[in-house]
């Protein structure tokens, strides 16, 4: 019996350690658990309304006329904001699939030896010449023995018959074994290197199209802050126009309040030497001036109410697109992490499917190597058989044919001879037509 095979590598043992750790890998992905998401809310900003005081109006009665300063009420200016752009849909990627080969399903003709019929034929060829000639010695032995066409010599003739015909049985199985274990294992190395590269080849197109979504997603986000970039530039400049027409307003509010100032200076006078009428006229500019003020609070008040519902709109804008971009990201996170787990399960069936082919490929290489055992046991049986003839040919006499048919086969010396030379036997042959193969 042959042992186990020498060497580093133990395939069984290979195949065991890859079915383990297949096992283990798909029982932690069992208890994998993906990321929760979590909904982001946000806080809506609240408007505060400015309200006015009315302006009292009083009478006034005639005493010395009094110059009046008008005064002037400066330009409200409101805010311009801008609407933030929005980021498309980040990019989805899909990997490749790789299914694995069987030898069940191959065409082993392709790599069966196409000489493998020559050399079964020539190895049957030689083990019958070598029978023929054996049967001719033998033949001329009982000839010269005057016993040709006795019992002694048919029953010599059948054993070697026999024993001819076993041998070529067992020769041509053998030769053919050979050749379909050969085209097996050729076949299983041409299935595994199709699978490391259609592994390969889904890894490099799954590197491409991460590549590729990642690019997608960096010209989104530049996009967007392009964008961004250019509406606060558009609503800076809106609000350095509404200041400066503002500044304009106010300089020109406060140039018509000096000439009106210089005016009722110039007009003291004559209010003076009026005074009814100047008291009259002095309360009517007392009315008319309260009515400008509280229609002047009244507009400051509404423009300022217009500016904090503008701004609470831009902040409530804001806090949505941030919550948005929160749940987004949440999302492709949980979706990368189920997709992690998916590789590992893959991979870990392919571990064990490879590990399954391993073993398989263990137990024909051990089948093979006990059948080996098996031919070689009973080749030293039959030497040992041999030579215990042998022996029972020097010791007895009436054996005499029996011995000539052995030294035929190679087996015995070469009686009544005194040269020393050897003739081929079955087994020489046998070793010779292997040896070709």
């Amino acid at each position: 019996m042959a042992g186990s095979p020498q060497g580093g590598f133990n395939v069984n043992q290979a195949a065991a350690q890859g079915i383990q750790k297949a096992g283990l890998g798909a029982s932690s992905e069992m208890n994998y658990r993906p990321l929760g998401v979590t909904p982001t809310g946000y806080n809506a900003a609240q408007a505060r309304p400015t309200g006015f005081t009315a302006a009292g109006v009083g009478s006034q009665g005639y005493d010395a006329a009094q110059a009046q300063g008008k005064g002037f009420t400066a330009a409200n200016v409101g805010s311009q904001g801008y609407a933030a752009s929005q980021t498309g849909a980040a990019p989805t990627l899909s990997a490749d699939q790789v299914a694995a080969g069987q030898i069940a399903g191959s065409n082993l003709q392709s790599y069966i030896n196409p000489h493998e019929a020559q050399v079964v034929d020539q190895s049957l060829a030689d083990i019958e010449r070598s029978r023929q000639m054996a049967q001719n010695v033998g033949g001329a032995q009982a000839t010269s023995a005057n016993a040709f066409g006795g019992s002694r010599q048919g029953i010599a003739e059948a054993e070697t018959n026999r024993a001819f015909a076993e041998q070529a049985a067992r020769t041509a199985s053998g030769l053919r074994q050979a050749g379909y274990d050969r085209a097996t294992a050729l076949a299983g190395q041409d299935i595994a290197t199709r699978m490391q590269a259609g592994l390969a080849n889904q890894g490099a197109n799954l590197q491409a199209g991460t590549t590729s979504a990642q690019l997608a997603q960096q010209r989104a986000l530049q996009n967007q802050s392009a964008l961004n970039q250019a509406g606060q530039f558009g609503a800076s400049a809106a609000n350095q126009a509404a200041s400066q027409l503002a500044q304009q307003q106010q300089a020109a509010s406060q140039f018509g309040a000096g000439a009106a100032n210089q005016a009722a200076l110039a007009n003291q006078a004559a209010l003076n030497h009026a005074g009814q009428f100047g008291a009259s006229a002095a309360n009517q500019a007392t009315s008319q001036t309260a009515q400008q003020l509280q229609a002047a609070r009244q507009f400051g008040a509404g423009a300022t109410n217009q500016a904090s519902l503008a701004n609470q709109a831009a902040m409530n804008q804001a806090r949505q697109f941030g919550a948005g971009q929160s749940m987004q990201a949440q999302l492709a996170n949980q979706q990368a992490g189920l997709a992690g787990s998916q590789q590992r399960l893959n991979a870990g069936s392919q571990l064990g499917s490879l590990s399954n082919l391993g073993f398989g490929m263990g137990q024909q290489i051990q089948s093979r190597m006990d059948q080996q055992g098996a031919m070689q046991q009973a080749l030293q049986q039959q030497l040992i058989n041999a030579g215990k003839g042998q022996y029972q040919g020097f010791t007895g006499a009436p054996a005499q044919s029996l011995q000539y048919l052995l030294q035929a086969m190679g087996q015995a010396p070469n009686v009544g001879s005194t040269t020393q030379s050897k003739n081929p036997g079955l087994f020489d042959y046998l070793s010779l037509g292997l040896g070709a193969y």
